[in-house]
């Protein structure tokens, strides 16, 4: 799976994940700048819909707080979603086990034989054992 393939968008569209990922490089500063999406949207439908609901109808603010709330339901859900593989300590690929293994051998000239390589998730990287 590609890098900026998030599972959710199809060729031709480009969502907020996509232009994230490609502007900032940093996982954190990523998270960051999700962080600071999510709030601009969600303060943005608040503050409309509040606007909305003094001058037309009542119903409108209400009406603004459950798109908020089905917003940041579905945002968390698909940011545990992206996360889980992370936290439960999958295992690498088989072409990143490979070229562990090719390290490991050419490491020095003393080592003769290599039983088992395993590498696992450990948050977004992978450790050896």
């Amino acid at each position: 799976m590609d890098d900026r393939d998030n599972g959710f968008c199809h060729r031709g569209e480009v969502s907020a994940n996509d232009v994230l990922r490609r502007r900032f490089k940093n996982e954190i500063i990523r998270a960051y700048a999700k962080d600071h999406f999510f709030d601009v949207i969600t303060n943005s439908v608040g503050l409309v819909t509040a606007v909305l609901a003094v001058r037309y109808f009542w119903w409108i603010d209400p009406t603004g707080a459950i798109i908020i709330a089905l917003f940041t339901i579905s945002t968390w859900a698909r940011t545990v979603i992206e996360n889980v593989n992370s936290l439960i300590g999958r295992t690498a690929p088989p072409e990143f086990l490979a070229k562990l293994t090719f390290l490991i051998w050419n490491h020095h000239q003393e080592i003769k034989h290599i039983d088992t390589v395993r590498a696992y998730t450990f948050g977004t990287h992978f450790c050896g054992g």
